[in-house]
């Protein structure tokens, strides 16, 4: 499986195999179009940033993919806390039940949206 659709390369295939899904169906998607400052030093620079793969603008939503790995389900909840805290007027939804690609990736979904 490639890891870029059309012009657009991607860090993981499961993200290539998720904007050919978003095609498929005529969902609208920009990619890593957000970043979300997370820690700063104390000069005031950005140490530590979050940017969900993909962003929905039709319906508002921020999804980001995480390979079902143990140590990188970890890291991506931590950074999840973290961006929760920071930002509460979006809210953080993991969808934990594995999602099996044709090519035999498991990945987990976890979704942010604003909240209502």
């Amino acid at each position: 499986m490639e890891t870029s659709v059309g012009a657009r390369p991607f860090a993981h295939r499961s993200e290539a195999e998720f904007a050919q899904i978003l095609d498929f169906y005529g969902i609208r998607w920009e990619y890593e179009a957000t970043t979300f400052p997370l820690a700063h030093h104390a000069d005031g620079r950005v140490a530590s940033r979050f940017a969900p793969d993909f962003y929905l603008p039709d319906i508002d939503l921020w999804v980001e993919l995480t390979t079902i790995r143990q140590a990188l389900m970890r890291q991506k909840r931590r950074k999840l806390r973290r961006f929760t805290a920071l930002y509460p007027e979006l809210r953080s939804e993991e969808h934990t039940s594995e999602l099996q690609s044709h090519s035999f990736i498991s990945y987990a979904v976890f979704c942010l949206k604003k909240k209502k």
